[in-house]
């Protein structure tokens, strides 16, 4: 359903948090697993890695955009045997999704793709699964938000890429 090439499996550091939590910097916990996670070594030189890609895998939603939801940013892996001391894994599935480009510099094209996927889903353009949604991170700076759609939504029956 997108056309970015996604791993079975994330494996990474998770944290729980809300959307009004990530609002306020004094209680954002994002920040601080994206910098947790860049700086982990084990985790990027770890032989279980697939690709040169770092994955930020939005899961376990409590309702929708409102609720509480857990965060893995990480690297992509066939296996989560031998993974580093002290990560988690997530497996992503073959749910539709819907490409959501960044446009521009980290992280203020990612921020901007997000009011993209939340202004889609207020206009009923997407109809969200809230189930796990995938941010791409590559090492030449693009990055993409391939966000779960319902089967029943209208952007379901072929790929799409929101500009």
């Amino acid at each position: 359903m997108n056309d970015a090439q996604i791993p079975a499996l994330v494996v990474g550091e998770v944290v729980r948090t809300t959307n009004a939590a990530e609002s306020d910097p004094s209680s954002a916990k994002i920040p601080g697993l994206w910098a947790r996670a860049l700086g982990d070594s084990a985790l990027a030189g770890w032989s279980g890695r697939v690709g040169t890609d770092v994955f930020s895998v939005y899961f376990d939603y409590e309702s929708d955009a409102t609720g509480a939801y857990s965060v893995l940013v990480g690297v992509g892996a066939d296996s989560d045997a031998e993974a580093p001391a002290g990560s988690s894994s997530v497996r992503l599935d073959e749910t539709p999704r819907v490409v959501f480009p960044s446009t521009g510099p980290l992280p203020m094209g990612i921020i901007d793709a997000w009011g993209r996927v939340w202004s889609a889903t207020t206009s009923g353009e997407i109809d969200r699964a809230f189930t796990t949604d995938v941010e791409v991170h590559r090492a030449d700076g693009s990055a993409e938000i391939l966000v779960a759609v319902r089967a029943s939504s209208p952007t379901s029956a072929r790929s799409d890429r929101m500009e």
